[in-house]
């Protein structure tokens, strides 16, 4: 059975804490499908109920996304306590007015006094996603949604495997109790594959779910519903994949949804 738990986005910025835009270079992986840089198709709007996932090998912080500052690229500068300055780089960027995504991959991490130098390996990426968390949990009706955008999954060496773009579906229905969470998310690196269950259930607009071993080094996910700008909420996602080999390859991915 699959084990998971709910926590309030404003304590899980408390449990663990803890990346750039200059000019994209193709990924030391050898990833393809992806486009190294990225683009978005607006500046993500940010308000009081801006959220993030922020995860790497070693750390991963769910929470507060205020204040953000983004590049003119797209990427962001700032999400948070957390900012990235010197000569940085970005990869795997996407995003729209309700949502930002990429990877930082080069460049100096602050948050408070602590500094992390991202030196362009790929296994120690920062992978983020800034998105507006729901006011309010819909009291009925289904949806369908995918995946349209992630980051290139990277694993906790540089093993230099080839990494396939990951991909997702779920499907989310809504009652009195809450949102129920039905899906995967699918993982391919060199030749094995993975699939993460997104299968969990959402009680409240300002909590996200964090499935499996997440969090103790293993397979899981953590799972919100966003705003995408209308009535239908969209998902956001974190993962952690285990090959049948062993390896651990993490990433965030934003779905959208549509009624059924």
């Amino acid at each position: 059975m699959t084990k998971h738990i709910l926590l309030s986005l404003s304590v899980l910025g408390l449990l663990q804490a803890c990346g750039g835009d200059g000019d994209p270079t193709p990924s030391a992986a050898g990833d393809k499908g992806i486009a190294p840089g990225g683009s978005v198709s607006a500046k993500f709007v940010g308000n009081e109920n801006a959220r993030s996932i922020l995860l790497s090998k070693g750390e991963q912080s769910l929470g507060s996304a205020v204040p953000t500052e983004q590049a003119d690229n797209g990427a962001m500068l700032r999400i948070g306590t957390r900012t990235l300055s010197g000569a940085h780089q970005t990869l795997d960027i996407a995003g729209d007015a309700h949502f930002a995504l990429g990877r930082w991959v080069k460049g100096t991490l602050t948050r408070d006094t602590n500094t992390v130098t991202l030196q362009g390996k790929n296994h120690e990426s920062y992978h983020y996603i800034v998105y507006n968390r729901l006011a309010a949990l819909p009291r009925e009706g289904q949806l369908q949604c995918k995946s349209v955008a992630a980051t290139t999954p990277t694993g906790a060496s540089d093993s230099r495997q080839k990494v396939d773009p990951p991909s997702g579906s779920a499907q989310v229905t809504f009652d009195a109790n809450g949102a129920a969470v039905e899906g995967t998310m699918q993982v391919r690196a060199d030749g094995q594959s993975a699939s993460v269950s997104l299968a969990t259930k959402i009680e409240d607009p300002g909590s996200m779910s964090v499935t499996g071993h997440m969090f103790a080094n293993g397979q899981g996910a953590a799972v919100a519903l966003a705003n995408q700008g209308d009535a239908v909420p969209g998902l956001v996602v974190g993962y952690r994949a285990q090959l049948p080999g062993g390896d651990l390859y993490l990433g965030v991915a934003r779905f959208v949804c549509s009624k059924k």
